[in-house]
């Protein structure tokens, strides 16, 4: 997730998955996958995806299934966070 402070203090969040961020003095440049303005996100879908992946979670198997269902959850978790 990401704020973005405007002139005269407006903020906007943006959520981001996957990419790259540089940082340069004076400016920065996100290469996002994934990049959803928290007022476009949509609460149903994210409480959806965050009760699966909590579902998934429950029932992995491995490290790596592990590892997958917790970043979707993480995933979820944010974008309620910016839905809400």
């Amino acid at each position: 997730m990401i704020r973005i402070v405007k002139q005269h203090g407006h903020e906007e969040f943006i959520y981001l998955s996957g990419g790259i961020l540089e940082v340069q003095p004076g400016s920065v440049t996100v290469l996002a996958d994934t990049a959803i303005r928290g007022q476009d996100l949509d609460e149903a879908r994210a409480l959806e995806a965050k009760r699966k992946a909590e579902e998934h979670i429950k029932s992995s198997h491995g490290d790596v299934d592990y590892a997958q269902a917790s970043a979707e959850l993480a995933k979820a978790i944010a974008k309620l966070a910016l839905s809400s």
